[in-house]
């Protein structure tokens, strides 16, 4: 079972999410934020599911960490990022999973985006990495990988930071994180098909009277 929350600002999106079978039983799941939104945000999603369409590919059993540091060499070669002064710091956050379906084990890593876990009414998060797909002023440092053995029933969430971000509310502030951890608590009960239209009730009620401000992406799926 599983939904797709996606909610672009404009026409195309910076936002993208992508799935595929690696083998008979290994799914891959993607769930991007490329930089800006609108035409130069969905230039970047293109650019970014072609690169990761070529390294699964050319490698059907690569690891959610090594695709990830492929796919950001690929990046900033596309870019030709060099680091000089000036020159455009695009690039994504992005989460990665790899799913053993027979096994239920799964295998994640991510560029700031963190991935979530409802198990029996409680709230586990996996944090990425702090540094993006793409140029970085730090060091390049490999991604890591963390490895977790899925139950049946878990709910497992990845999105960008569109929801999180948006304004609304009686004062005008952001949804912020604490609210985003308990909305992911109160719809994981639900139904997996009731999920996405709770997911975009709350977020119209909150946007009410605010325009959007980020595109927004949630994807969660339920073994």
């Amino acid at each position: 079972e599983s939904f797709v929350f996606y909610k672009p600002k404009d026409i195309v999106s910076g936002d993208f999410y992508w799935v595929s079978k690696t083998k008979s039983d290994h799914v891959l799941i993607a769930v991007g934020d490329c930089t800006g939104h609108g035409v130069p945000g969905g230039l970047m999603s293109i650019m970014g599911t072609a690169f990761i369409n070529e390294l699964v590919s050319e490698k059907p059993d690569i690891s959610p960490s090594e695709l990830l540091n492929d796919l950001r060499l690929r990046v900033i070669d596309g870019l030709q990022q060099k680091g000089v002064a000036g020159e455009a710091r695009d690039g994504m956050d992005i989460s990665l999973c790899l799913l053993n379906t027979s096994t239920l084990e799964m295998v994640f890593a991510g560029a700031y985006n963190p991935l979530y876990i409802i198990r029996e009414g409680q709230l586990f998060i996996i944090d990425a990495d702090a540094q993006p797909v793409g140029y970085y002023t730090g060091d390049l440092k490999p991604f890591n990988e963390y490895k977790d053995q899925l139950n049946k029933g878990d709910v497992v969430y990845m999105s960008t930071d569109g929801y999180q971000d948006q304004f609304g509310g009686d004062r005008g502030k952001k949804f912020m994180r604490g609210k985003f951890k308990k909305m992911l608590i109160d719809v994981s009960r639900k139904p997996l098909k009731e999920q996405k239209l709770y997911i975009d009730e709350l977020m119209n009620k909150w946007m009410s009277g605010h325009d959007q401000v980020d595109d927004m992406c949630l994807l969660g799926f339920k073994v």
